[in-house]
């Protein structure tokens, strides 16, 4: 093995020794076994806080994680053993995919599929088919409003290229079958309820609209991780009870009902894709 003069500031000034190194092994332990023989000799080198170990030879600096052999180095040259500031590897940002297009589309986008879905109820109320009773005027208003809010959400993200369309089929399929389960609530209204049981019953009837479906709407966006679950039931339960509240108002019941079909609509846009895109986006940015 070859002996290789090293040279280094320690303080006791500028210094050279003679030491062994096997060309076999790599730098990185045979200098901490130098640096631990300088130390039991008193030497410490020059630094500052913070700074690591670097060898040079012949001016330019080497890798300690190679085999010495490969760096084709020789002892003709002394090496140069000194501490110098660490170097930080610069943060590469990754591009994130998703943008201010897709936090703010989603509820416009969930607004207009349940205002399109208010509009054909009330078409279908003027004609009284198939809207032959309460009960099933309501079923047929909570397929229509999961319907469509589905369809646009879904489509949106096809169009925005967040999802495939065979995914969006199958979730607007999903969220047109979520809102059968109005019949859970409906079901236990009678042509006459009281007050409090007929807005318990639009209350559990709204939620089992909008709670389902946002969570089929959001369920394709793997991403955005398993959080988004949690987020589109929270935010869609108080979309379910606010619009229930404001669809229950006295007065002019159609202005109420178009109110309370594009405040879920956007709610459920909201819930299910723009807040999951936004949690992601700010914690890409803060990395």
């Amino acid at each position: 093995m070859p002996s290789y003069v090293i040279e280094f500031d320690s303080n006791h000034g500028p210094e050279r020794r003679l030491f062994t190194l096997d060309d076999d092994r790599t730098l990185d332990v045979q200098l901490y076994q130098v640096l631990e023989e300088l130390r039991q000799n008193g030497r410490t080198l020059q630094g500052a806080p913070g700074d690591e170990l670097a060898v040079s030879w012949n001016g330019s600096e080497l890798s300690q994680r190679v085999p010495l052999h490969t760096l084709n180095v020789n002892a003709t040259r002394p090496l140069i053993l000194f501490m110098r500031p660490r170097i930080v590897a610069p943060i590469t940002r990754v591009a994130s995919k998703y943008n201010l297009r897709h936090i703010v589309l989603p509820p416009v986008e969930g607004a207009l599929g349940a205002l399109a879905a208010w509009a054909i109820v009330g078409v279908l109320t003027d004609l009284h088919a198939p809207v032959t009773s309460v009960a099933r005027a309501d079923l047929v208003a909570a397929v229509l409003l999961s319907g469509l809010i589905g369809f646009a959400l879904s489509a949106g993200s096809v169009f925005r290229g967040l999802v495939r369309v065979p995914m969006a089929v199958v979730c607007t399929a999903l969220a047109v079958a979520a809102g059968l389960l109005l019949l859970a609530a409906v079901s236990s209204v009678g042509d006459a309820p009281t007050v409090p049981r007929f807005l318990l019953g639009r209350l559990a009837g709204w939620v089992l609209i909008v709670v389902p479906l946002a969570v089929v709407v959001t369920s394709p966006l793997r991403d955005l991780g398993g959080q988004r679950y949690v987020e589109a039931a929270l935010v869609a339960l108080c979309a379910g009870v606010l619009s229930a509240l404001i669809a229950s108002l006295p007065g002019v019941s159609y202005l109420w009902q178009a109110i309370a079909f594009v405040t879920s609509g956007a709610l459920v846009g909201g819930a299910a894709v723009s807040i999951p895109i936004w949690r992601t986006m700010r914690l890409a940015s803060t990395r």
